[in-house]
């Protein structure tokens, strides 16, 4: 089991909203968004079976330590609940991973009471990383390292794109290939650029310049340079330069959007590379990537960490000793 599909299941949640807009107009789509009501539901009655088992056993505490005899529970057999429960529980992770894969092919967009610029403000990154937070990428990171660090292509740039749903920690791997050791000696430069859903060129290149020039006073009026201005100042800044750069959280696939970018990146030197995250192989393949690696699960051992780390962080609480017990044992 993969804990990380408790965050695939925030981001089904999110975009319902968005799907019931649109169920009218395709069958494929209603019949997902019953199936996710349905999973929902499902998963409830699988929350309340727990409630109702602490609660059982709460009363036997308390009959026990009036001295009464708590006949009237005593056919429950502890052994047999947590293999029912472990079963329901791998059953309701599969279906969840067989609905959240059916979801990219809507193409749905999550939505908020905040305006269309909240998603942007809140899914907002930076480069900074704490490499010891980050659990069971060490091998993800030295592949894509490796590739950049030797392309087997002469594609300039050369672009590689890390590519997995919603909550794998995508951008927790590009940060630690861009604060690897191994890429800050081979890259003059490195580059961090936020893109979110607006894939605007103009935003795009204003955001590597004022990164590259980040000591320049030119950088307070940027903004009201035009599109050719902009062009020209990235050529003279790339020009010579074997330059990293990472376009974090991309989910356009307009080819044309990507080929201004791609033609606009030629100006580095030979080797010079692009990392960009994002959820579609589709926008992978639009934005012509060299290597596209595919973010897969956790193993058990790296989830039970996840798992568990983020309960002595605060984040959540296992408070319920045996749905553990239970994780541990049939996972």
């Amino acid at each position: 089991m993969n804990f990380v599909n408790c965050i695939e299941l925030s981001s089904l949640l999110e975009v319902i909203a968005d799907a019931e807009q649109w169920q009218s107009r395709e069958q494929s789509l209603r019949v997902w968004l019953d199936d996710l009501k349905d999973f929902l539901y499902d998963s409830d009655n699988i929350l309340d079976e727990f409630e109702c088992e602490a609660h059982r056993k709460q009363v036997i505490r308390q009959w026990n330590l009036l001295g009464k005899t708590g006949r009237l529970f005593s056919s429950s057999n502890p052994l047999a609940f947590r293999l029912k429960m472990g079963h329901q529980i791998k059953e309701i992770m599969t279906r969840l991973d067989e609905i959240t894969a059916r979801k990219d092919a809507f193409n749905l967009n999550r939505q908020t009471d905040f305006g269309s610029n909240s998603h942007s403000l809140w899914r907002e990154t930076h480069s900074h990383v704490n490499a010891f937070e980050v659990i069971g990428r060490d091998s993800d990171k030295d592949e894509i390292v490796r590739r950049l660090c030797s392309p087997d292509t002469d594609n300039n740039p050369f672009i590689v794109s890390i590519v997995g749903i919603g909550g794998m920690g995508k951008t927790a791997l590009a940060k630690l290939v861009y604060n690897d050791d191994r890429i800050i000696c081979h890259f003059a430069s490195r580059i961090w650029v936020c893109v979110f859903e607006d894939f605007d060129l103009k935003i795009i290149l204003q955001k590597i310049i004022k990164y590259l020039m980040h000591k320049s006073i030119i950088i307070r009026s940027i903004h009201l340079l035009e599109v050719e201005q902009l062009q020209v100042k990235l050529q003279e800044l790339l020009q010579d330069q074997k330059f990293l750069l990472v376009l974090d959280d991309v989910w356009s696939d307009n080819p044309s959007r990507w080929h201004e970018l791609r033609d606009l990146l030629i100006g580095g030197t030979a080797c010079s590379s692009v990392i960009v995250t994002t959820r579609g192989s589709k926008v992978a393949s639009v934005g012509g990537s060299s290597y596209e690696h595919k973010l897969g699960q956790l193993s058990h051992g790296d989830s039970m960490s996840v798992f568990k780390k983020a309960s002595e962080d605060g984040h959540g609480s296992v408070t319920n000793s045996e749905l553990l017990e239970i994780l541990e044992t049939n996972y």
